[in-house]
């Protein structure tokens, strides 16, 4: 309960996501950028666990042999970028 998938579209900028099958029965919240900034904005803790989680599964795969620590720290740096921008304060045009 409260897991989610996507974060390899976070990681690099082509937004590619390998498919996802669910065992059980799920429902499933569909975020824009634009969403999914604003909901960084509102709540950090939840920008520290995607990022967290993001850091982990990068790691992972390193270990597997999918991945290059060269293509990691890239990845790792763009990540953080994005992060920052997507927790910067939201501003309304009038």
């Amino acid at each position: 309960m409260g897991d989610f998938f996507g974060e390899c579209g976070l990681l690099n900028d082509g937004g590619h996501q390998p498919a996802t099958v669910a065992k059980t029965r799920v429902r499933v919240l569909w975020l824009e950028s634009t969403d999914l900034h604003m909901l960084l904005s509102l709540y950090p803790d939840i920008a520290r666990q995607i990022q967290q989680y993001c850091m982990q599964r990068m790691g992972d795969f390193v270990e597997d042999g999918a991945l290059a620590e060269d293509e990691r720290q890239d990845m790792a740096h763009s990540q953080a970028e994005w992060m920052r921008s997507a927790q910067m304060p939201v501003v309304h045009e009038m």
